[in-house]
């Protein structure tokens, strides 16, 4: 599902965010963020992964090889205080005020891979094109993308307090 390549360029590291810790965990990276962001609590990402597996009943899941679909970690999110909704793309800008978006992107390399990225903000220029500011994992930075660069396939995913 994520490839460790950035899809945007890093502009300055977030305090506090950390690298993922495998090629293909950028879903559990944001997942970690958004429990610290929310809650205050600080998981591994080794932690998070855990229980990710545990609850879709994956326990051999490699994540070096394999990605993550984010609708998935909804119970993990919900079990460590953060309120987790599926949303529309274009409500991301909307729900920004409740908490982060955890967002997939497309990779714009052309090799139809997707990268999960936890959206804080959002601007919009004169002619209303919206750029997204990110923590993106695999850089543990930010980077920034369009509405053009998001995938479709994968609802975002709202991050509020319980």
């Amino acid at each position: 599902m994520c490839k460790d390549k950035l899809p945007g360029t890093p502009k300055k590291a977030l305090p506090g965010p950390n690298k993922q810790d495998a090629k293909y965990s950028c879903v559990p990276a944001c997942v970690r963020e958004g429990i610290q962001e929310i809650t205050g609590t600080n998981l591994s990402e080794k932690a998070v992964r855990g229980q990710i597996d545990k609850s879709d009943g994956n326990p051999s899941h490699d994540w070096n090889t394999t990605g993550e679909d984010p609708k998935n970690t909804i119970p993990v999110l919900n079990n460590n205080g953060v309120n987790a909704t599926a949303i529309s793309p274009t409500d991301i800008a909307s729900n920004l005020a409740n908490g982060p978006v955890m967002t997939t992107i497309n990779d714009n390399d052309g090799t139809g891979n997707t990268h999960e990225e936890l959206v804080q903000s959002d601007s919009t220029d004169k002619s209303g094109v919206t750029t997204f500011s990110a923590y993106d994992p695999s850089s543990g930075g930010v980077s920034t993308f369009t509405q053009s660069q998001i995938n479709t396939t994968y609802s975002p995913l709202a991050l509020s307090k319980k």
